[in-house]
């Protein structure tokens, strides 16, 4: 009897030992369920919005230890307009239907990554601490993306400002009402198809840049019908690659490659490759089809070690144009330097 009971006293420690975790594993579990139960019957009272999205609670997490409760909400609720009173007012209907069993614990309200109180711009707090992450960068801590080098370069004005531009295409003839139109609805008293292509490249984009910014259309830019491409992987007709002495430079398996067909998960700007330089320069020299007007782009690799002042030096019929580009950002696609004029055929000065 006695060596049954020792043999027996080993397991009944160890169930005594696991079980309070056990039964607290149970106690959250049925908590949890408690809190999705009360919530069943749960009405947004931000009814206001209810045309952008009907808020929905998508899972919850009670955290006992830290007296928390944690709700995550659909994405479309961070498209909600949200003011300190708007958060104030869902958060006590969240809180008033959970009822007294909750009213201790800490609710947070979750949505798209963020806590709803995240959502609301510095402009309109007051009570609420100010997000320091929204805060401008000071003007001396900017980097800028593509600089002109001038004899007079720019200290005010748009200077170190980056703008996002898209054209659009104007009025369109909807054939089931007989008559051109907006293909868009106004908003807060504009339209954004007002602003077609024909305005916006040849006047808007380049008063910008005359004040200095640096300008990025995610459309084409160019109205040239001819399209030259110079790289080490491939080139349109005559049009040639070459570097000064051919020394210290690196093959990265990673780049823009010219490509007649585009197909499904094929990408141009990392199927190719490209060539790092240390102390060489590389030289561009295109095959130009016929004299004229010519957009000139750039594309590079994104790498952690790219450099933040890459030269680049535009030999036209106008002269010759400098420019540093920041290569710590906005590599893998084009990035636009300028238009300038060039002769027909091959000619590395200009």
């Amino acid at each position: 009897m006695n060596k049954t009971f020792l043999r027996l006293l080993p397991c009944f420690l160890a169930f005594m030992l696991a079980s309070p975790y056990s039964l607290q594993a149970q106690s959250d579990e049925r908590l949890e369920g408690m809190a999705a139960g009360k919530l069943e019957n749960w009405k947004n009272p931000l009814t206001q919005w209810n045309h952008i999205a009907v808020p929905k609670i998508d899972s919850l997490k009670l955290e006992k230890s830290n007296g928390k409760l944690i709700l995550w909400f659909a994405p479309e609720l961070s498209y909600y307009p949200f003011r300190e009173e708007s958060c104030r007012l869902f958060r006590k209907s969240l809180v008033d239907a959970l009822g007294r069993k909750f009213k201790k614990y800490d609710i947070e309200l979750i949505t798209n990554t963020y806590r709803i109180e995240q959502l609301v711009p510095n402009y309109f707090r007051k009570d609420f601490p100010a997000d320091s992450s929204c805060f401008p960068v000071p003007d001396t801590d900017k980097r800028i993306l593509v600089k002109k080098i001038s004899d007079d370069p720019p200290s005010s004005g748009l200077h170190g400002k980056s703008i996002a531009l898209w054209n659009s295409h104007g009025y369109y003839f909807e054939m089931s009402l007989d008559r051109w139109e907006f293909q868009r609805a106004k908003l807060f008293g504009t339209v954004e198809d007002v602003s077609i292509t024909g305005y916006v490249l040849p006047y808007l984009s380049r008063m910008l840049e005359k004040a200095g910014a640096t300008v990025h259309i995610p459309r084409e830019r160019d109205i040239q019908t001819n399209e030259v491409i110079v790289d080490n992987d491939r080139s349109t007709a005559n049009s040639a690659f070459l570097l000064s002495t051919g020394k210290n430079s690196e093959l990265i398996n990673k780049g823009f490659i010219l490509t007649d067909t585009i197909f499904a998960g094929f990408n141009p700007f990392r199927n190719g490759s490209s060539l790092r330089t240390a102390d060489d320069t590389a030289h561009y020299i295109p095959d130009i089809p016929s004299r004229g007007d010519y957009a000139v782009y750039i594309s590079y690799p994104l790498l952690p070690d790219n450099t933040g002042e890459a030269l680049y030096t535009v030999h036209h019929t106008g002269g010759s144009t400098g420019f540093l580009v920041d290569q710590t950002m906005g590599g893998e696609t084009w990035i636009y330097l300028g238009t300038f004029n060039f002769d027909k055929g091959m000619n590395p000065e200009r």
